[in-house]
């Protein structure tokens, strides 16, 4: 759902995988786990020349300087310098701050998608002012889509919130897990957006408010933005994992719930409220056998899963109350 993976990793030893040495501006390559299993997979993310070093990040390329300092002092005894990116300290105290008390009006239930935003906006507005250089300002940006989407505004979701976090998140790294995740996102809600528009029945065109009608004609805009995000998520996944010829690796069956609407076999939903996720799944019999789908909702809900037998049967193993919709990630 354009965040960090809601599952620990394992723990292991991958030799040949610890003998690439760290760089936080120069990676070259993507570590990532095959999905499906334990196997450490490094892909090159930019073009290689022959004889050039393998460079891996140890870190996530959205930490801030100070969390890659504590780390890299920490387990490794390197220094890290600031970059052209790094925020000043303050103003990601300042973002972590809002962020909490966004959480918190959500969590107590007294505060609705558009309290939350007006909470917000005054900090994005500094942002947008040309503060937001920093790829651990993507939280925020993550945070800022999802509550746009509740509030109704799927479109200001996704240019507002999540493609400005794909940004940020691209500034070091042009290709990584979350890239692949957001850009995922990304095409998901704006083909439903496009079908939300393609349901609307001519006979209440015309009783619709003159920017809602507006709306409702620019199917063909919408349908090309959703076209394009989904190109955008599958060159990100096919360079992050790979995967292409992997049965439960490839794009195609971790997003399940993008290819089932993308070939009508997946009910469109209004703003943030969307038929069962678990239903949606099993009624379009997209599921592969022994796959396992992980199902997300809001910003760190409970993971629900969709458990396949080999006869293709889906099972719903736990509540699954209260879910935005059907988000795939890996195992």
């Amino acid at each position: 759902n354009g965040g960090p993976a809601t599952q620990a990793g394992p723990v292991g030893l991958w030799p040949t995988a610890a003998l690439l040495n760290h760089s936080f501006l120069g990676a070259n390559v993507a570590r990532s786990f095959e999905p499906g299993s334990f196997a450490v997979q490094l892909r090159a993310i930019r073009e290689l020349q022959p004889g050039e070093e393998l460079l891996d990040n140890y870190m996530d390329a959205c930490s801030s300087h100070a969390e890659r300092t504590t780390f890299m002092c920490k387990q490794h005894e390197v220094a890290q310098d600031r970059d052209k990116f790094d925020a000043p300290p303050m103003l990601l105290a300042e973002a972590s701050a809002v962020m909490t008390r966004a959480l918190r009006m959500q969590a107590d239930g007294n505060a609705d998608a558009d309290s939350v935003l007006f909470m917000l906006q005054p900090f994005w507005e500094r942002l947008r002012s040309g503060a937001d250089k920093d790829p651990a300002l993507s939280d925020f940006y993550c945070m800022l889509g999802q509550v746009l989407l509740d509030a109704g505004l799927p479109e200001m979701a996704c240019a507002e919130g999540w493609a400005r976090a794909l940004q940020l998140v691209c500034a070091r790294e042009p290709f990584s897990f979350r890239s692949a995740m957001l850009t995922a996102r990304l095409a998901l809600v704006s083909l439903r957006s496009a079908h939300d528009v393609e349901e609307i029945p001519a006979s209440a065109n015309a009783m619709l408010e003159t920017d809602q009608a507006s709306k409702a004609t620019s199917d063909p805009a919408l349908r090309a933005t959703a076209e394009h995000w989904f190109q955008v998520a599958q060159e990100h996944w096919r360079i992050a994992f790979g995967g292409e010829h992997k049965s439960g690796s490839t794009f195609e069956s971790q997003n399940p719930a993008l290819f089932a609407l993308r070939h009508g076999r997946l009910a469109p939903s209004s703003g943030s409220s969307s038929p069962t996720a678990a239903n949606d799944l099993a009624a379009t019999g997209h599921i592969v056998g022994g796959l396992k789908v992980l199902l997300e909702g809001h910003m760190r809900p409970p993971v629900v899963a969709a458990e396949v037998s080999s006869a293709g049967q889906s099972r719903q193993v736990s509540d699954q109350s209260g879910l935005e919709g059907a988000w795939a990630l890996f195992d």
